[in-house]
């Protein structure tokens, strides 16, 4: 046998009712092959080389997704959609939540060197269970027989014919009973499909307004973690250096001439321009004035700069002040019982001083056509909550690791004192209710969050 050969027959695995070929990236339920998305697989496969130890979720972050910037909202999504299939085969998930830490895959996995076997096994499985057989100990039996009083020439032929019509009526039993089980669990479990809650949507535009962008700097970081999908607005609030011959505008000086001080040199010279990704990654970049509004493909920290080099910027007079609205819809959905994961995705960096306002409208269920609540929360009890000491079912929001506050219907203008990452959650764990934070809450969020920074000091004033 070849080595490439020895390395495919020896990533073959079996676990519960289902069969791993790392090799050709395939998995199967009994004989049903399962279509997975190709981060899906690695994800699984990851699970089941690691079965029986704790993974943790920056472990699990750095394996499958190491070549793209992902929330620990996108893993917990596909940890759930792994129980819900793994479920299905066998009732049992076998991912176990490990609360604070990750994940551990708790099945009994079983690795094969020789595909045959496998194949043979499978045969043998699949057999018992269609047929429902049961073996019995023969030499048991026999001792057993010996122990009574010898039958007889009769009874041993009526024996004879009349243990294989028993067995024969008990299989014809026991398989109607099965496919009867079967079907009422198919029905059962197609009925909890249906009741089952959908996942808590928001569609959140954040605004942040009087972003200093210095001529004097190579780059200003907004505050936005990027992710593929959102849509990303830039408008410039503010003209300046007239007195210096050059004005900085959005659009820029559309019919100047582009020279070597110019760092950006598809865009017009001293205007606004913006990239994705880290501060030094200047390749990719845009114009603010021809994409007033554009879908990010690609994740990473939103930059701004100016287009005018001039000495690595020294030289540079004034600057813009920049208004930049970032629209991302998300998902709130947290699996075992992990708090972290139910705040969803990092919105915007709240810088001390800056004023936040937030206004939202929409209502939430904590069950699929069940009571709803308005976003200004009740009076129900708050065990079992993000935070009991705010309203149950209200929505509420965090800086940082800061305590969270209730955001409600509308959170007025109000100075911020502290820095960090904005969140937004609902205050509504189900703790009670199910294994899992925020698994059956469902409906709709809208959420405009508004933030007014102030005004830099220009490094060269004009």
């Amino acid at each position: 046998m070849s080595e490439s050969d020895s390395q495919k027959t020896s990533q073959l695995y079996r676990f519960g009712a289902f069969r791993l070929d790392a090799a050709e990236r395939r998995v199967w339920r009994e004989d049903e092959l399962i279509r997975l998305a190709p981060k899906q697989f690695d994800l699984l496969f990851y699970f089941v080389e690691n079965a029986g130890r704790v993974t943790t979720k920056s472990e699990l972050l750095e394996a499958v997704w190491a070549d793209t910037f992902i929330e620990e909202t996108t893993l917990a999504r596909n940890v759930s959609w792994l129980r819900k299939l793994l479920e299905e085969g066998g009732g049992e998930s076998f991912i176990e939540t490990v609360p604070k830490f990750g994940y551990r895959f708790t099945a009994e996995v079983t690795r094969f060197a020789d595909e045959n076997l496998l194949v043979v096994e499978e045969e043998t499985v699949q057999y018992t269970r269609s047929e429902e057989i049961i073996t019995f100990d023969e030499a048991k039996l026999a001792r057993t027989a010996e122990t009574k009083s010898a039958p007889t020439k009769s009874a041993k032929s009526f024996a004879a014919y009349a243990l294989p019509i028993v067995l024969i009526v008990f299989i014809l039993i026991a398989g109607s009973g099965f496919l009867l089980y079967r079907n009422q669990k198919t029905q059962q479990t197609g009925a909890a499909t249906l009741n089952q809650a959908t996942t808590l949507n928001v569609k959140a535009t954040i605004a942040v307004k009087n972003i200093t962008v210095d001529a004097t700097r190579e780059a200003v970081e907004v505050g936005f973690k990027i992710q593929p999908g959102d849509v990303i607005r830039v408008s410039a609030m503010g003209i300046h250096q007239p007195e210096a011959g050059q004005t900085w505008t959005l659009q820029g000086e559309e019919k100047g001439e582009i020279s070597a001080e110019h760092v950006f040199q598809n865009a017009a010279p001293w205007s606004l321009v913006g990239w994705i990704g880290t501060e030094i990654d200047k390749t990719d970049y845009f114009q603010a004035s021809t994409n007033p509004a554009f879908q990010a493909e690609k994740s990473g920290a939103l930059y701004l700069a100016v287009n005018d080099l001039a000495d690595r910027y020294a030289d540079n007079r004034g600057g813009l002040n920049v208004a930049v609205v970032l629209y991302r819809q998300f998902n709130i959905s947290a699996e075992g019982n992990d708090v972290k994961m139910a705040w969803g995705n990092e919105l915007v960096n709240i810088h001390r001083d800056d004023t936040l306002e937030i206004r939202s409208r929409g209502n939430v269920s904590y069950w699929q056509n069940g009571e709803l609540y308005d976003l200004d929360g009740s009076n129900h009890s708050t065990e079992g909550h993000l935070a009991p000491e705010l309203n149950a079912r209200s929505l509420i929001a965090k800086i940082g690791d800061h305590p969270p506050f209730k955001a409600g219907k509308n959170f007025p203008p109000q100075k911020i004192n502290v820095s960090g990452w904005l969140f937004l959650s609902v205050n509504d764990r189900i703790f009670n209710w199910v294994n899992g934070s925020f698994k059956n809450n469902s409906g709709e969020i809208t959420t405009d969050v508004e933030i007014n920074r102030q005004k830099e000091e220009f490094k060269n004033p004009i």
